[in-house]
């Protein structure tokens, strides 16, 4: 509820908001795919953790809703490649191609899902 505060925005506007972070992950994986498998997965993986970490901290820096547009926008295209440059990495190098995927999936949706809740607690505590 911090951003309908702060920028006095309805609810609606931020779950909408929100969503494009979401689409832009999902609509971008099959490109990010694609890179990671014909090139070097690490260095994806690398640009991909600098562009989500840097829309963190810009979305938390926001003052419009445009910034956090942008913002929300660039971490859903480093998320996007996350996962994708992380599992190109995995079936690139370890030798139980079944087990280790299972797990990048398992801890990879925790870390989304747990993404709002430890946000949410930090930001109550923060002030």
């Amino acid at each position: 509820m911090y951003i309908v505060q702060d920028l006095s925005l309805p609810a609606g506007i931020v779950v909408k908001t929100g969503f494009l972070l979401y689409l832009l992950s999902r609509c971008l994986a099959p490109f990010w795919g694609y890179l990671a498998d014909k090139t070097d997965s690490k260095r994806v993986l690398g640009i991909s953790m600098v562009l989500a970490g840097s829309g963190a901290i810009s979305s938390g820096l926001s003052s419009t809703l445009p910034v956090l547009w942008i913002s929300l926008g660039v971490i859903g295209i480093g998320i996007a490649a996350v996962h994708r440059a992380g599992m190109s990495l995995i079936s690139k190098s370890v030798t139980q191609q079944g087990n280790v995927p299972g797990y990048l999936g398992i801890f990879g949706n925790i870390g989304i899902c747990s993404a709002p809740l430890t946000g949410g607690i930090g930001g109550f505590y923060s002030g």
